[in-house]
């Protein structure tokens, strides 16, 4: 039991020192937008094409740091240059390469001799020299190296106390050693350096023990000690707003359109080259006593038998892994995968070559598994109609229990059979018994001739890795995992090519040298039958090709590639007016959480249904582009045609409500193609325009129609997130606070804080302007807290000066609220203030469960426990329901202001419905305030049914907070008919 605890433990304490940042880490850059997601292009068509006409030099400062920049044959290369180019395509720049020195940097920014440079960490200090992009440009990893041969074991912290240790001057690795020495009790002799070269030659000449920098890899080094895993980012010049403004919107374009970029570069620049990991003592001694291992694999495992067909690749990983390690490896053939897995289990092995590292997979094989080396596709042969993920019967040989695992991980609703035989397997397909089957090991070699259907590529993938027992060492499993850390891509694409069983045409010539006599006359018919053989072959590789590229696996039909690729062959010889249409489903991922998966590939499928029966006519396609997203191309006589078409898709969709038992939303943006230039991503942008305009939380299905007003809305919301960061630092936000009263005797109770945008050198801007939009883009997040921070500091003025106060109302927006640390942040900025819980009060709104009600529910939990006031904003507003008053637990129900409209148009029905919430919610003990009172007659009504609360313009408007002193001191507490009016 012992063994098994510390063999789970190691690996993940080697994990928490690649990975976990020291205690204190700095926090992210004011404007950070880390953990958000642009949710629109704001670059139009013609700003683009401005850019193209116009395109820009940029002075791209760049320094010695190993993968970010590289220079080779006078040609720049590396993570940060390839990411440049790429942003190129959206800002249309040129680029200037300077070679500088680190620390010189901040002079080379203010005298204008570079415009930016990339690979820089975040610290509060460098602010004042540059400006940092809003994303992070990727993620380094800051480590310890030392000279390969040096007799320093991996975190040996006895070892490093007195360490002398160097770094570039000014480099952010300085102060996160710092930081790691704080942590662990120790003290280093810390060198600064010029440059890595300078770094790398003193180490080499004993001037030093050890470095630290952001890489992985270092010629010659090995990695002693991994401290801390930081975000870096690009800086600009201070005073090149513009410049910085044009990247933050390009790496944001670059995000939505190329996600996956990102991960790549850091594949191909960062985390591509050799990486050595020292050991520590102990594994170092369990090393020494040259361990091994007894590893079984089955007979039949085509990539164990360099006498089988096909790649060997698995022997020569584990020679590879057996060298790197020290480890020797006693290899036992058994007679079956299944066999294999049994001699581990009663101990006559200590591990199995290859286990899917999945912990179901795991656990019912009581193996412990090291991290995967390889991680290929999974394929399936044999398809017709039958669609991955729609309950289909998978068939595969007892010899791939592994690959079937992991074939159930990525389509859980399907179902795997096992056979003992291809034969078997492939009988069974013939026989419908199954709809599919996985050919062979996947990634593997297969051969047409074994195959009477090409196979496809699956969304599956099989994790590989080594299973071990859990009666072996620990030590093994640490071992092997950074023996398998030093494996590059390169070295494990050679493997897979590794005494691959000849072509065909190699096969050929062999066979001719020795039996020249005996194939002279044979000639002929060979090369004809070898030539059929090859065009028949070389058929089926472009039909699976094209059934790759071009078919979307969950609905069937075309994807986005194949979409576009007809669109634009159909526009080319349009006559008539085309409408290119983005589809989107809306809360699908609401869906998939709490309906599972399964329905929501499910409804996908069915919308795709929909969408074709509505888009039959001559030259009309639709396209799945991604998760819940589609793309229509319909032909239209006019726009009122349009509408019509979309009114009737909508009205059909109730059938999709019947089958998933609640309301199917959709957004929906449209562009009217009359004249194609040819330019179908310009169209594409357009549509997704018209459908980004459709912003709010609505109930119903909508569409909108691109036109000139939705391009000015997007160049003025452009406008405002260009201009809101400087505006908040120049203090052009105000908070303003709205008095609420106790109707029974008219004392004042509190207030509700508001925010205000007052540019000081034109007209306010209005909160319905840019509050949508902030909710967008995660600003709101810093609207909210310098709200509180302003509330805060208000109170502990009062406080101190022994002045009267009241309680403050303030709203959290879902962005703030569904952070991970809310209640940490929100509570720690109270005890910096030191406020009393009990003088502030947080409003939240019922919508906001929907995003996740659990969550939601514990972070009100949280802050009742620390004192808090709540209060349920908006009730009656919308869709609001009366479970409510028993799902949240509250102090305050806000009734809305339409309650009060309203029941001026209907007063019978809606005071019937007013005064039974107001009763309901004093029998459940809730405070009951109304909103938007305006006149005296709605007071008094008000006051009469028992209403406590009342806020609105006629008891008071919104007013500074300077205002709202005066307005507390002069306030008569108790007495008095009406209120005091603001005088405003």
């Amino acid at each position: 039991m012992l063994k098994t605890l510390v063999a789970l433990v190691l690996p993940l304490l080697f994990a928490t020192h690649l990975f976990a940042a020291p205690a204190g880490s700095p926090p992210l850059p004011p404007n950070s937008t880390l953990a958000t997601t642009p949710l629109e292009h704001t670059f139009s068509p013609q700003m683009l094409a401005l850019h193209k006409n116009k395109s820009r030099l940029i002075r791209v400062g760049w320094f010695d740091i190993s993968g970010i920049f590289e220079q080779k044959n006078n040609v720049m290369t590396g993570y940060a240059a390839a990411l440049l180019q790429a942003l190129s395509q959206y800002t249309g720049w040129r680029y200037e390469w300077v070679h500088v020195a680190f620390q010189d940097i901040p002079r080379l920014l203010a005298d204008g001799s570079i415009d930016m440079t990339c690979g820089i960490s975040y610290l509060p200090s460098r602010t004042k020299f540059y400006n940092y992009s809003r994303l992070p440009a990727g993620y380094e990893t800051v480590t310890l190296h030392a000279l390969e041969d040096a007799p320093i074991y991996y975190m040996d912290l006895e070892k490093f106390d007195g360490m002398r240790v160097g770094i570039v001057k000014g480099s952010y690795g300085g102060l996160m050693l710092d930081r790691f020495a704080l942590q662990h009790r120790l003290k280093f002799d810390k060198r600064e350096y010029a440059s890595k070269k300078e770094l790398i030659e003193a180490l080499r000449n004993n001037e030093l023990d050890a470095y630290a920098d952001g890489s992985l890899f270092g010629e010659g080094m090995k990695i002693i000690a991994l401290i801390t895993l930081e975000p870096f980012f690009f800086v600009t010049r201070k005073d090149d707003a513009a410049l910085l403004n044009q990247l933050d919107e390009a790496m944001r374009q670059l995000q939505i359109a190329s996600p996956r970029l990102y991960a790549n570069l850091s594949d191909d620049y960062l985390r591509g080259k050799n990486v050595a990991f020292s050991l520590t003592r102990e594994e170092h001694e369990w090393v020494e006593s040259k361990p091994r291992l007894r590893l079984a694999y089955s007979a039949r495992q085509v990539m164990m038998n360099p006498g089988q067909g096909g790649s060997n690749f698995l022997a020569e990983l584990l020679s590879s892994l057996a060298r790197r390690s020290g480890i020797t490896f006693d290899y036992i053939a058994a007679p079956s995968y299944e066999e294999a897995l049994a001699m581990v289990a009663r101990g006559d092995a200590d591990l199995i070559s290859d286990v899917y590292a999945g912990p179901n997979f795991l656990a019912q094989n009581n193996l412990i598994a090291t991290k995967p080396y390889h991680d290929p596709p999974i394929m399936l042969a044999g398809l017709d109609k039958a669609v991955p993920g729609s309950g289909i019967r998978v068939g595969a040989t007892r010899e791939m229990l592994a690959v079937g695992a992991a074939y159930l991980a990525a389509y859980p609703a399907d179902q795997v059979i096992y056979f003992s035989s291809p034969d078997e397997c492939e009988d069974a397909h013939q026989r419908r018994v199954i709809d599919a089957y996985i050919p062979r090991y996947p990634g593997m070699a297969v051969y047409a001739d074994e195959l009477q259907t090409m196979p496809f590529v699956t969304r599956g993938r099989y994790s590989m890795g080594l299973g071990l027992s859990d009666n072996v060492s620990p030590l093994a499993l640490s071992v092997l995992d950074k023996a398998i850390s030093t494996l590059t891509a390169s070295e494990i694409d050679a493997m897979q090519m590794s005494r691959t069983e000849p072509s065909i045409p190699e096969l050929l010539l062999r066979l001719i040298r020795e039996y020249a006599p005996l194939f002279v006359l044979l000639v002929a018919v060979a090369l004809i039958l070898l030539t059929l053989r090859i065009i028949k072959v070389n058929r089926r590789h472009m039909m699976a090709l094209a059934e790759a590229a071009y078919r979307d696996p969950l609905t069937g039909g075309d994807n986005r590639a194949k979409f576009l690729l007809d669109a634009n062959a159909c526009l080319r010889n349009a006559r008539k007016t085309y409408y290119l249409v983005l589809v989107n489903l809306r809360r699908l991922k609401l869906i998939n959480r709490t309906r599972s998966h399964a329905v929501g590939d499910m409804l996908i499928k069915l919308c795709h249904e929909e969408l074709l029966r509505h888009s039959q006519g001559p030259g009309e396609l639709v396209g799945h582009a991604t998760a819940g997203k589609f793309l229509l191309l319909w032909q239209c006589n006019d726009d009122q045609d349009f509408r019509n078409r979309m009114e009737g898709f909508f009205a059909s969709t109730v059938k999709l409500r019947r089958a998933l038992d609640r309301a199917v939303i959709f957004s929906c943006g449209a562009y009217a193609i009359r004249h194609y230039d040819g330019q179908m991503a310009n169209c594409l942008l357009l549509a997704e325009t018209a459908e980004s305009s459709l912003a709010g939380e609505d109930y119903l299905s909508r569409y909108a129609l691109y036109d000139a007003a939705m391009e000015a809305r997007l160049l003025r919301d452009n406008e405002l997130e260009n201009r809101m960061v400087q505006a908040l630092r120049d203090g052009e936000f105000a908070v303003y606070v709205q008095p609420q009263v106790c109707l029974s005797d008219n004392s004042l109770h509190g207030a509700e804080a508001l925010i205000r945008w007052l540019p000081p050198q034109s007209s306010p801007i209005y909160p319905d302007e840019f509050i949508p939009l902030f909710e967008k883009n995660g600003f709101i997040k810093e609207l909210d807290l310098f709200v509180l921070r302003t509330v805060c500091g208000w109170l502990r003025r009062r406080l101190d000066a022994g002045q009267p106060i009241t309680r403050i109302s303030i709203n959290q927006s879902k962005a703030l609220f569904f952070s991970s640390d809310y209640v940490d942040v929100f509570t720690g900025i109270l005890k910096e203030f030191d406020i009393p819980p009990r003088l502030i009060e947080v409003e939240i709104t019922e919508s906001m469960a929907l995003q996740d009600e659990a969550q939601f529910k514990e972070s009100l939990a949280a802050l009742r426990r620390y004192g808090i006031f709540l209060a349920l904003d908006d009730f009656g507003k919308g869709y609001a329901s009366l479970s409510v008053l028993q799902s949240f637990d509250v102090d305050v129900i806000k009734m809305d202001k339409t309650f009060l409209d309203n029941a001026t148009r209907d007063a019978d029905a809606t005071r019937v419905i007013i005064e039974s919430v107001v009763g309901m919610g004093k029998r459940l003990q809730l405070t009951m305030l109304c909103e938007g009172i305006e006149t005296r007659h709605q007071l008094d009504y008000l006051r009469n049914i028992g209403c406590d609360l009342g806020q609105g313009y006629f008891i008071a408007k919104p007013m500074p907070l300077e205002d709202y002193s005066t307005y507390v001191n002069t306030y008569p507490h108790t007495g008095g008919d009406t209120p005091p009016r603001n005088p405003s």
